[in-house]
C-alpha cells in the first residue's frame, strides 16, 4: 500500500490497518500508520480525510496514554504520558473546529478524555459548552448513542465532584422515548442501563433496580 499513489482510497485503507494493529499488534506501529494516513490527506488537502485520520491518530494515542498508565509507570513516562495527552486534546480540537461527520465524536472523545486525567474544572466547562448542540441532535440512532455518550460522561462527571446535574435525568428521559420510537431494543436497554445509573446516583434505588433489570432482559433479548 505505500507504493500505491496519494489518494483519498489510499489514506481510508491506511487508517484501517492502523485500526487493525492496533488491536493485534503493536500501538506504537498503530500511530505510525495513522500518521502516514494524515501526512497523505494533507498533502491531497482533503478537509475530511484529514479531520478523519487526526482523529484515528489522537484516538489511538489515547489508547496507548491507558496502557501505559496501567502499567503504573512514574517520572519520566508520566511527563510524556502529560505531552502527549496535550497533543491528543490539540488533535481533538483541531477535528472539532471544522464541521465534519468526526465532529461530534472528537468532541465526545475530548470530554471523556479530560474526565480520565482528572481535570475535572476543565471537563466541567467543556461539557457545558457541548451540552446546547447535544439536545438539538436528529432522533436518529447515531445521535442518540452520542447523547448517551454524553450522558454517561455528565454521570461520571457528577460522580467524581459530588454534585447534582439536574439536567442529566431530562436527557435520559428524552433518550429513552426516542430509542422507544425507534423500536430499538439494544438503544433502549442502553438508555434503560444510564437512566438506572443516574437514578442510583440520585439515590432512587428500587427505580433504579427495576431499570437496571429491564436494562439487562433486553440486552438478553438482543444477544
Amino acid at each position: 500500500m505505500q507504493q500505491q499513489p496519494d489518494s483519498d482510497t489510499k489514506v481510508w485503507g491506511l487508517r484501517s490497518v492502523a485500526d487493525t494493529i492496533a488491536v493485534v499488534g503493536s500501538r506504537t506501529d498503530a500511530e505510525k500508520v495513522a500518521q502516514t494516513s494524515l501526512t497523505i490527506a494533507e498533502r491531497l488537502k482533503n478537509p475530511s480525510a484529514i479531520a478523519a485520520s487526526q482523529l484515528t491518530v489522537a484516538n489511538l494515542m489515547v489508547g496507548r496514554i491507558w496502557e501505559t498508565r496501567s502499567t503504573g509507570s512514574l517520572g519520566q513516562e508520566d511527563a510524556q504520558i502529560q505531552r502527549d495527552t496535550q497533543q491528543a486534546i490539540a488533535l481533538y480540537e483541531k477535528v472539532a473546529a471544522l464541521p465534519s461527520p468526526n465532529q461530534l465524536r472528537a468532541q465526545l472523545n475530548h470530554l471523556t478524555l479530560l474526565l480520565e486525567s482528572d481535570r475535572l474544572p476543565e471537563a466541567a466547562q467543556f461539557a457545558s459548552s457541548l451540552q446546547p448542540a447535544l439536545l438539538q441532535l436528529a432522533p436518529d440512532r447515531p445521535s442518540i448513542e452520542a447523547q448517551l455518550n454524553f450522558a454517561s460522561s455528565l454521570l461520571r462527571l457528577q460522580k467524581a465532584t459530588q454534585t447534582t446535574d439536574a439536567s442529566i435525568t431530562p436527557l435520559l428521559m428524552a433518550t429513552l422515548d426516542r430509542a422507544k420510537a425507534l423500536n430499538d431494543p439494544r438503544l433502549l436497554s442502553n438508555a434503560l442501563g444510564h437512566l438506572a445509573r443516574s437514578q442510583e446516583q440520585d439515590r432512587q434505588f428500587s427505580t433504579a433496580q427495576t431499570n437496571t433489570e429491564q436494562a439487562i432482559l433486553l440486552a438478553k433479548a438482543v444477544r
